[in-house]
């Protein structure tokens, strides 16, 4: 299951959850944050939308040179060294920085398909 949305509406935090497969399901929960887990959370969101145009420019200058576009892995690879040249990244969850390379690898095979 994979979370697709995260809306923070005052003290609430509303966000949904589908399965993959033929049957799509929708689970809506309600959570109620702390303000300090208000702002990890719009940290994590920040890193993961930095990571994303940063993965997306990177994919977009090889194909501009007439390359392949990078595998997730080698994409996760290069996260160490964004992580030492951005530290406020390091505050970010790491799972939720390398999974928007498995989501922008499935945008870019659903855009070519």
């Amino acid at each position: 299951m994979a979370v697709y949305a995260i809306i923070l509406a005052g003290k609430q935090l509303f966000f949904g959850v589908c399965s993959v497969g033929v049957t799509r399901r929708a689970i809506r929960l309600r959570a109620y944050p702390n303000q300090a887990q208000r702002e990890q959370i719009l940290v994590s969101c920040a890193g993961a939308a930095y990571v994303w145009n940063k993965a997306l420019e990177w994919r977009e200058s090889l194909f501009a040179m007439g390359y392949r576009s990078m595998s997730v892995y080698a994409m996760k690879r290069v996260l160490p060294a964004l992580k030492r040249a951005e530290p406020w990244l390091c505050e970010c969850e790491s799972t939720a920085l390398q999974q928007v390379f498995f989501d922008l690898d499935a945008a870019y095979k659903q855009m070519f398909e």
